[in-house]
């Protein structure tokens, strides 16, 4: 319900917006389409340019994606807002497409817009700042949270800003650093600002994002292992009538069946990372197969409707990926459970 609420309240402030020609645009540093009193300097290359290639698993057909060069950005103007929870930064009236994973098109239509004269905190600019954005889960953990590590280590003694409505385990990570931890309202206003600017990858993982993660949260030693994990949706949306009865009857058979959303991150990790079978309905608590070890097999479970995303992310982690496919019938639950009742422990 709250999702719903705020996707309408942003769908109104669009279409206000948009009625007094104050929707936003877009400026793009990388192609010089900034205006003379936004400043900045280009910092530390993260990652070089780089191409990769992936097999759709429903088309059968390769697919690849250009990664820009990643670098760290530093800018001053009188005229920037931060978005505390998606991480975007607006200068004036337009977005700048830097500072976000998602096509220009998508960012114009669908992002919270800014207030107009109101609701916009003040941020002194004497301070270090970092942004930790609170995204969806999926798109926090795979596209913001690798960018946010990697800017962390290279900072001296920065303040952590947080969305003050942010999700439970962003404020849990924001916390394990030994940093100030600052919470922030929705949008801000500051005249100076460092961040890694980045292209539209949005649904394509970067490999060395990957392996930030990894590096950073995956246990030194050995956790408890459950070799066999379901991540339900029931408490979440898009759960079909029978999975109830699926996650009881696989449980009767060995599966660890977890809620995601109510685990804390580290201990989703102490339980995936030992997990050599996951499986689940397409949703956030997938990307949760970024912690298995290397060759461990994932099943996705998924309507007619295929978004190739977690396809690509088991092929960069080096997992087994299959996907089935489901309607909300009794056939498909006996589909689904022949298939995963036949996997020994």
């Amino acid at each position: 319900m709250f999702e719903f609420l705020s996707r309408a309240e942003a769908h109104l402030k669009r279409r206000v917006l948009k009625l007094f020609g104050s929707n936003p645009n877009s400026l793009s540093l990388t192609h010089g389409e900034y205006p003379s009193s936004l400043f900045w300097v280009k910092g530390e290359t993260f990652t070089e340019s780089i191409s990769i290639t992936s097999l759709n698993p429903r088309s059968l057909q390769v697919e690849g994606h250009f990664f820009s060069q990643r670098f760290l950005a530093r800018i001053k103007s009188p005229k920037l807002v931060l978005d505390a929870q998606t991480g975007i930064l607006h200068h004036g009236k337009s977005i700048l497409t830097e500072s976000s994973s998602w096509p220009q098109n998508w960012l114009a239509l669908n992002c919270v817009p800014k207030p107009l004269k109101f609701g916009v905190e003040k941020i002194t600019s004497d301070g270090n700042y970092i942004l930790l954005p609170s995204n969806g889960f999926y798109h926090s953990l795979i596209e913001d949270i690798p960018l946010f590590l990697w800017q962390i280590q290279r900072m001296s003694n920065p303040t952590i800003l947080i969305f003050g409505k942010a999700h439970p385990w962003i404020i849990e990570l924001a916390n394990s650093f030994d940093f100030k931890v600052k919470e922030v309202s929705r949008f801000f206003s500051l005249t100076e600002y460092s961040f890694v600017a980045r292209s539209c990858d949005t649904g394509w993982p970067h490999p060395i994002d990957i392996q930030v993660l990894r590096e950073h949260f995956l246990p030194s030693k050995s956790c408890k292992a459950y070799s066999k994990v379901y991540i339900s949706r029931l408490n979440s949306s898009r759960s079909p009538s029978f999975e109830t009865q699926l996650c009881h009857d696989l449980q009767d058979l060995g599966w660890k069946i977890i809620f995601a959303e109510q685990l804390s991150l580290r201990d989703q990790i102490e339980i995936l990372s030992t997990a050599t079978h996951i499986a689940g309905i397409h949703g956030a608590g997938l990307a949760g197969m970024i912690w298995m070890p290397e060759g461990s097999t994932v099943f996705e479970l998924g309507p007619s409707r295929f978004v190739p995303v977690f396809s690509r992310l088991a092929e960069v982690i080096g997992l087994r990926y299959r996907r089935i496919e489901y309607s909300d019938t009794p056939e498909s639950y006996k589909l689904i459970f022949n298939l995963l009742s036949k996997i020994s422990l």
